[in-house]
């Protein structure tokens, strides 16, 4: 099972327990196109329960408006702690703005149980992952 469309790629490496989505939203992307895309993480989510993902949203553009961030945090956080998420691994938007709000989604999920980096490629980010190792910052 994988996603493979022009705004999200999702695959699963079983042998890491790591999912990766790949987010390549547009600016002008619809509210309710962002949220079938959710919904649509939230079902591997729930099919293959990882430890460990990486999120790439280096090429995202769409800037999450504050009320959608709290749809976002109520509609995932529950898939996060029911599989008892580890890690997450976040290869930040070179759009200022964006980015600005994955942050303050991202930030609010994390816990003892779920820890959250920031990192400027997917390499590095992979590394922390799979090897624990505490991230340089960028």
């Amino acid at each position: 099972m994988n996603i493979n469309n022009q705004n999200l790629k999702v695959y699963f490496e079983d042998e890491r327990n790591l999912l990766t989505a790949i987010w390549n939203t547009s600016e002008d992307m619809l509210d309710a196109d962002y949220q079938s895309l959710i919904r649509k993480y939230c079902d591997y989510l729930d099919v293959y329960q990882p430890a460990n993902i990486l999120i790439d949203v280096n090429n995202s553009k769409f800037a999450i408006a504050v009320d959608m961030q709290e749809w976002v945090k109520q509609t995932i956080s529950p898939y996060y702690k029911k599989y008892q998420t580890k890690k997450i691994a976040i290869v930040i938007s070179d759009d200022f703005i964006a980015q600005l709000s994955y942050e303050q989604i991202t930030r609010e999920f994390e816990s003892k149980e779920l820890h959250i980096e920031f990192f400027a490629d997917v390499d590095t980010a992979t590394t922390w992952l799979i090897s624990g190792k505490k991230p340089k910052k960028f």
